[in-house]
């Protein structure tokens, strides 16, 4: 969106997997072009390797067209999606009718969504070998970066 604006170009670049969605943000405009957005994929389980995220509850969400899959631990191979939750966001906004017993092809599909997400997922920094850890006031880990959140 940014780039069409400015009337730059991706092309030098690797593919990217944005969309442009000025159409949609002009009033009276079109449908995002985009139909399918992974809410969430947090490391978790073993694989994990005591990397504990700040989220308690579920680990992983997605949404695809109108529904919403959330799983609770779906990293590299804990791929748990017993007692997965199934909304319907256009029928449902407040997700209070889980539809996951309902529509088992629908979760079956959303998980396999989910999984090709996760593949691209990279690992928390502490699993790269990097350091989070806060400073006295000056940038540093590898690479050297301020954290707002210190």
């Amino acid at each position: 969106t940014l780039l069409r604006l400015v009337g730059g170009s991706t092309a030098p670049n690797l593919p990217l997997d944005g969309y442009d969605i000025w159409p949609a943000l002009q009033t009276g405009g079109t449908a995002s072009p985009r139909t399918e957005v992974p809410v969430n994929i947090a490391a978790c389980g073993p694989d994990a390797n005591g990397t504990d995220s700040i989220i308690r509850g579920p680990q992983a969400a997605i949404i695809v067209g109108d529904l919403k899959l959330i799983v609770l631990c779906f990293w590299r191979s804990s791929r748990n999606t017993h007692g997965a939750a199934l909304f319907n966001l256009t029928a449902d906004m407040a997700e209070e009718h889980d539809l996951a017993a309902e529509r088992p092809d629908d979760v079956t599909r959303l998980v396999a969504r989910l999984a090709y997400w996760e593949t691209l997922s990279v690992p928390p920094y502490a699993l790269q070998g990097i350091d989070r850890e806060c400073g006295q006031g000056t940038p540093h880990g590898q690479p050297a970066a301020w954290y707002p959140w210190c």
